[in-house]
């Protein structure tokens, strides 16, 4: 093989080795972390702690999180009914009307930044009528509600910190507040009224990002390198011995 032809096919495979996608496609990293709390009686606060993203595996490119909560009026966290109305006004002296709703309402943020809402009607707009010293047990309705935050690179251009959140090493609080709304009006006498509301949540997050670029071009530079000092030699050796011209 001509030298020419054997540094070329060197360059050759120097070139190949070099070559690097254009665009580099952002993958998400499993598995999915989840984390589950509850049931537990509202009002109340609860970090959800997962694992950072490593920054060693690429660039954070988004943040998913998704959440499900479930909540029941009317009931402890055991299990146990307690939701009731009593009307204090005397026996045979009148009535009470009551109108009662309830709610569930779960913040979710990241150190001091709201990511979402969630609101989930457990009872609606219900009117109770009771006699003079009447008592009645609320019902016990429970509830699904969600929460998501997708954290993608177009909101990340205009809030870069949030996504600096999430980026390693270490963990990060998912910060739940759960908050459970009852309204009672008594339109007509007085009357008393407890309503217990619990919620239990589940939470899931994962990150994608652009993996960090494969050794394998360093290598493929390396080995073209290799070849290109041999290749040198082998030139250098094929070469002619020059015979110096006498002068006589």
């Amino acid at each position: 093989m001509k030298a020419s032809s054997i540094l070329a096919s060197a360059l050759g495979i120097s070139t190949l080795s070099l070559a690097i996608p254009s665009a580099a496609q952002a993958i998400s990293l499993t598995p999915t972390q989840t984390i589950s709390f509850g049931p537990a009686q509202t009002d109340f606060t609860q970090n959800l702690t997962f694992d950072k993203f490593d920054p060693s595996l690429g660039t954070l490119t988004s943040v998913h999180i998704s959440a499900v909560i479930n909540g029941v009026s009317g009931q402890l966290p055991n299990g146990t009914p307690e939701g009731s109305i009593f009307c204090q006004i005397p026996g045979g002296t009148g009535t009470c009307v009551t109108t009662f709703e309830s709610q569930l309402v779960i913040t979710l943020s990241v150190g001091a930044v709201n990511l979402g809402t969630s609101t989930t009607s457990l009872v609606p707009f219900t009117t109770f009528t009771l006699p003079g010293g009447g008592f009645t047990t609320l019902p016990v309705v429970p509830g699904t509600g969600s929460i998501s935050y997708n954290n993608d690179q177009n909101i990340l251009l205009g809030h870069p910190a949030t996504l600096a959140l999430f980026n390693g090493p270490g963990t990060v609080n998912l910060t739940f507040f759960a908050d459970g709304q009852n309204s009672f009006n008594d339109t007509t006498g007085n009357s008393i009224f407890g309503n217990p509301i619990s919620a239990s949540i589940t939470a899931q997050l994962f990150y994608d990002y652009i993996p960090v670029p494969a050794p394998l071009p360093l290598l493929g530079v390396g080995a073209a390198f290799g070849w290109s000092r041999k290749i040198r030699k082998r030139i250098k050796s094929s070469k002619p011995d020059v015979i110096p011209t006498v002068t006589v």
